[in-house]
């Protein structure tokens, strides 16, 4: 019975690894990291007072931001 359990916890826990080592990408849970700099774009034209700003990167439908 503790074999099963460990075994059990292994897994979970390979899996787990898996989904966290590689952020990058764009499936649903990867970080959005071209909204991230796109904002930070934004921002940094807002403190320089450039005109020239990009519009904002929305989700789509499905609350993505790719």
């Amino acid at each position: 019975m503790f074999s099963v359990f460990t075994t059990y916890a292994l897994l979970a826990l390979d899996a787990i690894a898996t989904e966290l080592e590689d952020p990058f990408g764009i499936e649903d849970n990867d970080l959005p990291l071209n909204a991230i700099c796109n904002t930070l774009e934004i921002d940094l034209r807002e403190m320089v007072k450039d005109s020239r700003l990009p519009e904002r990167m929305l989700p789509d439908k499905n609350f993505r931001l790719l």
